[in-house]
């Protein structure tokens, strides 16, 4: 696949190592290698951070948003900024994606899960929810919880349950 896109579709290939990239955050930030893993997704993060050139400023403010332990947070940020130095070193400006032409003032990046959690909140109309926090729902009744308060438009229950059949009765069981 990716040969193709290569050869038909002139697709650019930016190639990171996880593993590299993970131990040299170890050695940087000093973190154990049982703990190293948690930050694979801020590897991505970074990567879309030098490829569409988002500014310093909302990288550091998403960070700050999604990790509010300052641990956690430096971590996250340090890895990024790894991530980045390796990828416009590799390929400066060539990367960058051109503004768009559609007239939009902004963007928003967000998590597949934020997504989703706007979406049910949009498109569909959600005021309920039931979750099991082990379950991949817990991100997006997160993201649900923290504006449950919908400002005029009223507000949504998000409610934790003790396992994924409570969830399933207490959404029965939803008025």
């Amino acid at each position: 696949m990716v040969k193709y896109l290569q050869g038909s579709r002139k697709a650019r290939v930016v190639a990171l190592s996880f593993k590299e990239l993970l131990m040299e955050i170890q050695k940087r930030e000093g973190i154990v290698p049982s703990q190293a893993s948690r930050y694979i997704s801020t590897i991505l993060v970074g990567a879309v951070a030098a490829i569409t050139d988002i500014s310093q400023e909302s990288l550091d403010y998403s960070l700050r948003r999604r990790f509010t332990r300052e641990d956690v947070y430096r971590h996250n940020r340090a890895m990024a900024e790894i991530v980045i130095d390796l990828v416009k070193s590799q390929f400066s400006s060539e990367l960058k994606l051109d503004p768009p032409k559609i007239g939009i003032k902004s963007i928003l990046v967000a998590s597949g899960n934020d997504a989703i959690a706007m979406a049910k909140v949009v498109a569909g109309g959600v005021r309920f929810q039931a979750y099991y926090p082990i379950t991949p729902a817990a991100d997006e009744s997160f993201t649900l919880e923290e504006y449950e308060t919908l400002g005029g438009e009223g507000s949504i229950i998000v409610f934790q349950t003790e396992d994924e059949l409570a969830a399933i009765n207490a959404a029965i069981g939803a008025p």
